[in-house]
């Protein structure tokens, strides 16, 4: 059960209560970061759900938004979107950032997760400049990212979290990184 987006996840969540591991690292990074007290978040690229639940859990105020009208669909079915938790299918392109940053301050976001999305968005041309000048001027103030598992064959120009932090660079610094593959940036001011 290796695959994010495993149906096994949302299958032992729904026996047990239990949130999977696979997001332990990112949600750990997350609460030992900031709290529901510092405004709503975002999980961006959310899948099927079970971070945004998991931060529902931990009282956050969160939303979600996919590109994947289908993991919407199963994370509907098995209860992880729906009630405290709204999810938007949303396939960003660059023509859309006006629109998502408009929905991101009046949600009143100012937390925002991004596991292994930001290369998606870089093939649909959302370049994480792009999406760094966008979450900064709707008033984001804390952005995680979990980029892919270090891989030496990998050939995509976001081949890293290393690779996702340059390109946001211009508005945001990191502050903390965990791993190979996850960091905590905050707001350039």
């Amino acid at each position: 059960m290796s695959r994010f987006d495993s149906a096994e996840h949302l299958y032992d969540w729904q026996r047990t209560g239990r949130f999977p591991k696979i997001h332990d690292d990112i949600y750990n990074l997350i609460r030992s970061e900031v709290s529901p007290g510092d405004g709503a978040a975002l999980d961006l690229g959310s899948s099927t759900g079970l971070l945004a639940r998991r931060l529902k859990h931990a009282r956050f105020v969160v939303h979600a938004v996919e590109a994947d009208a289908n993991s919407i669909v199963v994370g509907r079915g098995a209860g992880t979107y729906g009630p405290g938790v709204p999810v938007r299918h949303w396939m960003l392109t660059p023509g859309q950032m006006p629109e998502f940053g408009e929905f991101l301050a009046g949600a009143g976001i100012t937390i925002v997760a991004a596991r292994r999305v930001l290369p998606e968005l870089d093939d649909a041309g959302v370049s994480p400049e792009l999406l760094g000048e966008t979450l900064a001027n709707a008033g984001v103030r804390h952005l995680f990212l979990e980029g892919r598992a270090p891989r030496q064959d990998a050939k995509h120009r976001l081949r890293s979290v290393s690779d996702e932090v340059a390109g946001l660079q211009k508005y945001w610094k990191p502050t903390t990184f965990d791993g190979k593959h996850r960091v905590y940036l905050t707001l350039k001011e």
